[in-house]
């Protein structure tokens, strides 16, 4: 008697450990896993970041061109007329 109520206890603790031990490894994994995701979602934001950042580098590069183009036709347009005022 004595005996399988020391069996059935050993069992229960057996299968207790064993959901722990199994409990244990899903959060293992879950976390694992959120890490991962967690990890690609800042990557992505970032590269969409640098490539916002880019752009709009090159929205200022093409205005910069473009303003240095319109002064020096400001610059030529005035020379321009100050050469047909003197004459």
């Amino acid at each position: 008697m004595e005996q399988s109520k020391l069996e059935s206890a050993k069992k229960s603790t057996t299968r207790r450990e064993e959901a722990v031990q199994k409990i244990q490894e899903l959060n293992t994994s879950f976390s694992k896993e959120a890490e991962q995701k967690l990890t690609q979602k800042l990557e992505t934001v970032q590269e969409k970041k640098n490539a916002q950042i880019q752009a709009l580098q090159d929205r200022l590069r093409d205005h910069e061109k473009h303003v240095e183009e319109v002064r020096s036709k400001k610059v030529d347009r005035s020379t321009s007329q100050e050469d047909a005022v003197a004459q």
